[in-house]
């Protein structure tokens, strides 16, 4: 692995005020950085992007185009490859040539990118949380209320939810496009640029806006989720009951499968996207005044961003777990292959509206 040369050190030491003693931990802390950026990233952006358009692809099948879950799905996969390839990949391509300094970062190109990619890189992650949580609350209404689900719960109203989430998203990251400048330095014979809030609004990133961060990415987003599964707990188990000793009791260990894994899927959530929010707690409770602190943070954040990502990656192999539908349009597909997508289908002489009924209390997956 390349290490930093000494010109690097040299001005390093001068912009963060390590003394030369630290230039080992320096070192040190700087391998584990890059090693971790330019071997892991490619590796999550990579097989990431390509499970998101496969995820894409299957839910473009008829079966799933119809539905709200479908639409919100597909929305999901395309918002999970922009924060792959919005965040993740600034920072490997920061890394592909360790020797340049300064490194090369598509926030410093103008003024314009340092806008828009902190605005992106903002708005992104929060969006994703709240498409899975309307996820998991259409679910959870789908199997609560079968019957006014069909009416109320749309997918019409569901596009209008998500579209008025969009617009509130974008409205509240906003302030990126107003105080986020392009800033010019020069040290020696280097020319530093770096992507900044303004002076007077540096206070307000570093205090205030980590919480609210935290509220629209993991606090909100998770709870909702939490309690969406419970609802979906507590109603696939007492629909269990119900039906066990009835012509649709061999679905129980469907439904018993399925729930583990929608609880698997939030539990997922939570591991990947809790660590960078307290991350963000911390910087802003601990800023790091000494230049040790602040090449620790750097490592500590290089991990628990890498972590989140793969909240963005995993998402198809999470689909074909727990969604048999979902395993049986993919193998359809990718076979060319008609096969029903649902066991043992209601008959022509069942109505359309029992037929969907039936569908939300027996195979509530994908």
């Amino acid at each position: 692995m390349t290490t930093p040369t000494s010109q690097e050190m040299s001005t390093y030491r001068n912009l963060t005020g390590i003394p030369p003693a630290d230039t080992d931990y320096f070192q040190r802390l700087y391998l584990i950085h890059h090693g971790m950026i330019l071997y892991i990233s490619p590796f999550i952006i990579i097989i990431g992007t390509l499970c998101n358009i496969l995820s894409f692809c299957v839910l473009q099948t008829p079966f799933f185009k119809k539905t709200a879950c479908g639409f919100l799905l597909k929305v999901l996969a395309v918002v999970d490859t922009g924060c792959l390839n919005c965040g993740l990949l600034r920072m490997w391509i920061m890394e592909i040539h360790p020797n340049d300094f300064p490194k090369l970062d598509v926030r410093t190109f103008s003024g314009a990118s340092c806008k828009i990619h902190s605005y992106m890189t903002s708005l992104l992650p929060q969006l994703c949380a709240w498409t899975l949580t309307l996820v998991n609350v259409d679910r959870a209404v789908s199997i609560a209320f079968p019957l006014k689900s069909l009416v109320i719960w749309t997918k019409t109203r569901v596009i209008i939810i998500w579209v008025a989430i969009l617009v509130f998203l974008s409205v509240l990251n906003s302030h990126h496009l107003v105080i986020q400048t392009l800033q010019i330095f020069s040290i020696e014979d280097f020319t530093m640029k770096y992507c900044n809030p303004e002076p007077d609004h540096l206070d307000f990133m570093q205090t205030v806006w980590p919480w609210v961060d935290f509220i629209f990415l993991d606090g909100i987003p998770c709870t909702v989720i939490i309690i969406s599964n419970i609802i979906i707990i507590y109603h696939l188990v007492a629909s269990s009951k119900r039906r066990e000793r009835t012509v649709y009791g061999r679905q129980n260990s469907k439904l018993q499968s399925t729930t583990a894994m929608l609880i698997a899927i939030s539990i997922f959530f939570l591991i990947t996207v809790t660590p960078r929010c307290a991350y963000l707690f911390i910087f802003a409770t601990e800023k790091g005044d000494s230049a040790r602190q602040k090449a620790t943070m750097n490592v500590i954040y290089t991990s628990v961003n890498l972590v989140y990502h793969l909240n963005n990656a995993g998402n198809f192999a999470l689909y074909c777990c727990s969604g048999t539908k979902f395993r049986m349009a993919a193998y359809n597909l990718f076979t060319c292959r008609n096969l029903p997508l649902e066991a043992g289908s209601i008959t022509g002489s069942t109505s359309n509206l029992r037929s969907r009924v039936q569908l939300n209390l027996l195979t509530p997956s994908m």
